[in-house]
């Protein structure tokens, strides 16, 4: 099974629904896959931002050609909406359930909820005959959230009678994804060129009202001359060029001319601002936000892509801590990354609650194990190795960080390297 591309989402005319930790990928789909099983987890596609913030890959794993529903005919795309609907019922009700349990449930089903709000039909694709969603939790600025199913499929035409077409933030593209339509912004560069026009004409007629006024009697070259009436000339009208009028049109020039400016910068600060990079996230924050336990000692595998890499730890007998055996000498496996459905800021962690159990030398393994469709032949890596001790005099625990970078290599596939061996002491108590 390979990783396919199914669209490329523009982002400047579509609206975030929520807040930006609602859209993890991964919390939703271990929600969908808990409670559903493992066909609910390909409902929403794989979203990978690009660095400048503009636009989102949508990414499936499948063995074969996504297929659109725009492009199925209607028998096919009823069968595939209404199977869309059952699973977006299933959720409902799977959200109205979590919204009575803690604080943690109620958030994930606001993100649930969320997530099945797309910007339009093109955000819909039938993989291995079941629905896939990309653009989830977007919508199309200025409009109300777009109804999928068969109810909104019966209802389209005769919406279109009395409505423009929706501007889709997404349109099929030949096998790599889709490309964006017209837009908001566009619209307004496309009025800011038509106001700019007319400031253009007016300014030539002025210019040829006050020729013709300097020239009362003057000949256009292009004008033609007819047989028997001489001359085709144009004499304007023998009239006083009012000083005050003129300095009323310049006054009204330099008005138009301030206002094209004004509405021009006004269109660039908003596209910069639709346009402006977001930030990359640190290894810390990609390590806290996994929800990753700590202790005493805690150590954390990073690396960027679809690949499995996997963290393990070698106990004084031999025995290792790893996916198969993840508690083993006082040292847990919490977070496993990319053995099923792979994510592209993927974190692996194994933590030491305990410091009088962490062993004097623990040994720790990186290992290829997989590459989930990543055309690369090597995935740098960082370890980050943290000790923490607590203050006796403040209750304060003070954390000490160590980072290891590497480099994993697909000629090495399920061999093991051990990149850092950690030497420990028994924890102690800061002393003040």
């Amino acid at each position: 099974m390979r990783s396919i591309r199914l669209a490329t989402t523009m982002l400047h005319s579509l609206r975030p629904v929520g807040t930006g930790a609602e859209r993890d990928h991964g919390l939703l789909t271990d929600v969908l896959r808990r409670e559903f099983g493992a066909d609910a987890a390909t409902l929403l596609a794989e979203p990978v931002a690009a660095q400048d913030g503009s636009k989102i890959d949508w990414y499936v794993s499948a063995d074969e050609r996504p297929v659109p529903s725009t492009d199925l005919s209607e028998d096919e795309r009823a069968s595939l909406l209404d199977k869309l609907e059952k699973r977006k019922a299933d959720i409902a009700v799977l959200a109205d359930k979590l919204e009575r349990g803690s604080q943690t449930d109620r958030d994930a089903a606001r993100a649930l909820r969320h997530a099945m709000v797309i910007p339009g039909p093109d955000a819909i694709y039938r993989v291995k005959g079941d629905p896939v969603l990309v653009a989830w939790g977007y919508r199309e600025a200025g409009r109300p959230n777009y109804e999928s199913g068969l109810k909104a499929a019966a209802g389209a035409k005769a919406a279109a009678a009395h409505s423009l077409p929706p501007m889709a933030a997404t349109m099929p593209m030949p096998a790599a994804g889709v490309l964006p339509t017209t837009s908001a912004t566009r619209w307004r560069w496309q009025s800011l060129a038509a106001l700019l026009w007319l400031v253009l004409a007016f300014l030539v007629l002025v210019f040829l009202w006050l020729l013709l006024t300097a020239f009362p009697t003057w000949r256009l070259p292009f004008m033609p001359t007819f047989p028997g009436f001489g001359t085709v000339s144009l004499t304007a009208p023998s009239i006083a060029v009012d000083p005050a009028r003129l300095d009323a049109l310049r006054l009204e020039i330099a008005t138009l001319e301030r206002r094209t400016a004004d509405a021009r910068n006004s269109c660039l600060v908003e596209a910069g601002r639709a346009n402006a990079p977001t930030l990359p996230e640190t290894v810390t924050q990609r390590i806290d936000r996994s929800g990753a336990q700590g202790g005493a000692l805690q150590v954390s595998l990073t690396w960027d892509g679809p690949a499995d890499l996997d963290l393990s730890a070698f106990c004084p007998n031999g025995a290792r801590i790893d996916f198969g055996h993840p508690a083993l000498c006082g040292g847990r496996l919490d977070v496993d990354a990319n053995a099923g459905v792979p994510t592209r800021s993927p974190v692996e962690n194994i933590f030491w609650a305990d410091g009088a159990a962490i062993p004097a030398e623990v040994p720790v393994g990186v290992t290829y194990y997989g590459d989930h469709g990543d055309p690369r032949a090597e995935i740098p890596y960082r370890l980050r190795i943290r000790r923490s001790v607590t203050d006796t005099a403040t209750g304060e625990v003070i954390a000490n960080d160590e980072f290891v970078d590497g480099v994993a290599r697909r000629t090495e596939i399920g061999r093991t390297q051990i990149p850092r061996r950690i030497e420990t002491t028994p924890a102690v108590e800061v002393q003040r």
